[in-house]
């Protein structure tokens, strides 16, 4: 009889063996859902998987020329329990912004309004990764949340 999720000898599609041993079989199967947009009011939750993925999510944010310089736009990640994932903020090939959640505790990665006229509006992107993981830890499911900006 295979080990669970494999065909004797290697992992079934969309499955990884996260703890490296080959008895147990492989123990995770990835939820990320690619184009899935975060937004406000709406919370995702997904789970990084295989430890080298990278999960991307579209942020969209639209201001109003009368906020003039108000405004910001927050995205917080809460990693699970046992690892360390990072959220970082992209305008195209730009870092604007990284925080890194650990076991459990929320982090907030900041992006203030990019000028003090006009409305704003961005294309942004919500990259979550692993920092360090323990076992099958970053199997479970992290949280990412944002407020509506600017």
């Amino acid at each position: 009889m295979p080990a669970p999720h494999t065909d004797g000898w290697a992992c079934d599609p969309g499955w990884y063996n996260l703890d490296g041993r080959e008895a147990d079989g492989c123990e995770a199967h990835a939820d990320f859902v690619p184009g899935t947009v975060l937004t406000s009011g709406t919370p995702v939750r997904a789970n990084v998987v295989p430890l080298s993925a990278r999960d991307a999510f579209p942020v969209r944010v639209h201001g109003s020329a009368w906020d003039l310089c108000w405004g910001a736009l927050e995205v917080t990640l809460t990693a699970p329990a046992r690892t360390a994932e990072a959220v970082t903020l992209w305008r195209g090939s730009t870092v604007l912004a990284r925080a890194v959640s650990v076991d459990g505790a929320p982090a907030t990665a900041t992006v203030d309004k990019p000028s003090c006229f006009g409305a704003d509006p961005e294309q942004l992107q919500a990259r979550v990764t692993v920092v360090a993981a323990s076992g099958d830890a970053s199997a479970r499911d992290f949280t990412l949340t944002r407020n509506a900006g600017w």
